[in-house]
């Protein structure tokens, strides 16, 4: 922590736990995606890139505006 920056470490770790959420959404490796894959019989790529990236792009804009206007408040 001999950084200086302006950022609060709070935020830098809830940024960085978002972001491993994303990947994890969108990795066709998950298994809740090869699940759902396979009961759909898609392949597990087109589940987690094609239909998930939307969602995706949505929960990890509005996650880190709530976290850096919570860092604000806080």
């Amino acid at each position: 922590m001999t950084m200086h920056i302006a950022l609060s470490p709070l935020l830098i770790a809830l940024s960085l736990n978002i972001g491993s959420v994303v990947a994890y959404m969108l990795s066709p490796f998950a298994v809740i995606v090869m699940i759902v894959a396979t009961l759909l019989h898609v392949n597990s790529a087109t589940v987690s890139v094609r239909w998930n990236w939307q969602f995706c792009l949505i929960f990890l804009v509005l996650s880190l505006s709530v976290a850096t206007l919570l860092s604000l408040i806080f």
